[in-house]
């Protein structure tokens, strides 16, 4: 786990600059034994308990054979320039950033139920059964699938299209018009429309630094005048 932290702390390492912004309190991370490990925050941060314990792990004796996290500190991470001039933080960061190292299915081993498999740019990813997951064969009454392939489909109307062909099992984000409309489960019995919560939220955002939308009571008069129906027509695309 700590080698995991020092990869998203990496700050050369270019994928994971966005994760990063999460974890730019975490200060250091020691584990003390197989079971434990003790993050230090720099500063309060109101989301910790949510992204520290939800990163994954990255397996170190495969991504790290030669030990070169081991030769720098999450000091040196956590600054650029102490990282610029730390030669082994430079070259783990160099080969991981490589688009061989993103690709290699001997090397993106994780600890889910699946396998990276075989990735077909522009067409498809495959995963398959992972035998050796905890939970392989535990459950007797919903048997796992053994292979999962992810289609990639870049224009969403002909993605409905192949859905409603039987080409698609399983499709998220359907756009709102067509989940409302175009989807006809009478017509297409194979299918079956969810619509499930989710822990986000949208909304329309105020340039405050405007003088006129600066004034809380311009910014509630506005609220107050919206209607609901035309925001639910626009939502579904109706508009």
């Amino acid at each position: 786990m700590v080698f995991s932290y020092k990869v998203v702390k990496n700050p050369l390492i270019t994928d994971a600059a966005a994760l990063r912004n999460y974890y730019e309190s975490v200060k250091d991370v020691v584990s003390t034994d197989d079971k434990t490990v003790v993050i230090t925050m720099s500063q309060p941060y109101f989301l910790a308990e949510y992204f520290l314990g939800g990163l994954w792990i990255v397996p170190k004796h495969i991504f790290d054979p030669k030990g070169l996290t081991d030769r720098y500190t999450f000091d040196e991470a956590n600054s650029m320039d102490k990282a610029q001039a730390n030669a082994a933080l430079k070259d783990f960061a160099t080969w991981y950033n490589t688009a061989e190292v993103k690709r290699d299915t001997k090397l993106n081993v994780g600890s889910g139920p699946y396998i990276f498999d075989e990735w077909k740019t522009g067409e498809s990813v495959t995963l398959r059964r992972n035998p050796k997951h905890w939970a392989a064969g535990k459950d007797k009454w919903n048997r796992p699938t053994w292979k999962l392939i992810y289609k990639v489909v870049n224009d969403r109307n002909s993605a409905v299209v192949a859905l409603k062909n039987g080409e698609l099992d399983f499709m998220e984000y359907v756009p709102a018009s067509k989940f409302a409309e175009e989807i006809d489960t009478v017509a297409t019995p194979f299918l079956r429309k969810y619509a499930f919560p989710t822990q986000a939220y949208s909304y329309i955002g105020f340039n405050t630094e405007r003088a006129v939308l600066s004034d809380p009571k311009v910014r509630k008069a506005m609220a107050y005048c919206r209607t609901a129906m035309p925001i639910k027509q626009v939502v579904r695309g109706r508009q």
